[in-house]
């Protein structure tokens, strides 16, 4: 197994619509609204026609660097491999195809962020299969997503990766020994598993909430936002947080985070060139973070477009993807 795999727990928390007088220039806004919505539409299906025919369903993978503050030496190149809303996809059998991906890239850690499973997953064999070839490349971590949330497999697999070697966090933070220094992983779980709904055209308030209290149970409040910031001491190594859903990103700044793994948006299904996905669930039409790195002060965020294939509608100039997270000096 790559790197040190010594972890200790640091907290754990257990239809229609009538144009009325006055109303004639809103719809006519509405109207070309949809008419900008329907050309980019059209656009992306033309666009992506040649993508298709030369396989949405090819993994590709998308390295990204990622500028840390105060970074020690021994972890500069440290690499993360995302894997974000598998789906259950296979990638050959027992994801062959998906683990000579991973360790082609040769990273420190693997970090599983959310949608492992479907709610159509029948069973885990496939899955659990995954996960132990994963955990012999290197150390993994991971978090529950909305899917893990809405099926009753859910827990029994977030049970059965933990058997097979990974770590699961549920609203904690562990400290990890890779090359040599300290790297402080926090995890949290999906607002679906504690209440939130499954999805909504728009963010929620409650998901902010729910989204909080959970940060705040991995120790990650924002009064005291890190060991670190209050005792100026630099010597913890860098803060990466796995998070399933990317609009909660106010959420996470002003936390202590440098890194947050994201996905749940699946690049916005359908890619256009200039202007990027097009839906994104909890998002809404034309999203903003659905792919790529988004820095908000000290924090950077990576979204995945993650690795679902069997969808509806399919994706369209947006094939799965592998991301690898190299940490930089800052």
């Amino acid at each position: 197994m790559t790197g040190t795999a010594r972890a200790s727990r640091l907290f754990r928390a257990a239809g229609t619509s009538r144009t009325t007088p006055g109303t004639s220039c809103a719809a006519s806004m509405s109207t070309t609204a949809l008419g900008i919505a329907a050309a980019a539409i059209a656009g992306a299906a033309l666009a992506a026609l040649g993508t298709v025919a030369l396989g949405e369903r090819d993994l590709v993978t998308t390295r990204i660097p990622v500028s840390v503050r105060d970074l020690p030496e021994p972890l500069a190149g440290l690499r993360i491999a995302q894997i974000s809303d598998l789906h259950d996809t296979p990638f050959g059998p027992d994801g062959r195809d998906l683990v000579r991906a991973v360790e082609a890239s040769r990273p420190d850690l693997i970090a599983f962020t959310g949608d492992i499973l479907d709610r159509g997953t029948q069973q885990l064999i496939g899955l659990v299969s995954l996960a132990r070839a994963l955990v012999q490349i290197a150390p993994c971590v991971a978090v529950a997503g909305n899917h893990e949330g809405g099926t009753t497999l859910g827990l029994p697999l977030l049970h059965a990766l933990a058997r097979a070697g990974v770590t699961v966090l549920r609203d904690e933070q562990i400290s990890l020994e890779l090359r040599g220094a300290e790297v402080r992983i926090a995890g949290v779980d999906d607002p679906h598993l504690h209440g939130g709904p499954i999805s909504r055209p728009y963010p929620v308030a409650l998901d902010g909430e729910l989204m909080a209290r959970s940060l705040e149970r991995a120790g990650l409040g924002r009064v005291q936002t890190s060991a670190r910031t209050a005792s100026g001491d630099g010597d913890e190594g860098p803060l990466i947080l796995l998070a399933h859903r990317p609009e909660l990103l106010d959420v996470y700044v002003d936390r202590g985070i440098d890194l947050v793994l994201a996905g749940h948006a699946h690049g916005g299904q359908w890619r256009v060139p200039g202007i990027g996905g097009l839906y994104a669930p909890n998002q809404g039409p034309f999203p903003r973070l659905t792919a790529g790195a988004h820095v908000r002060g000290r924090t950077t965020m990576i979204v995945s477009r993650g690795l679902k294939v069997r969808t509806l509608p399919p994706r369209l100039n947006n094939p799965p993807e592998l991301v690898i997270a190299e940490l930089v000096a800052g």
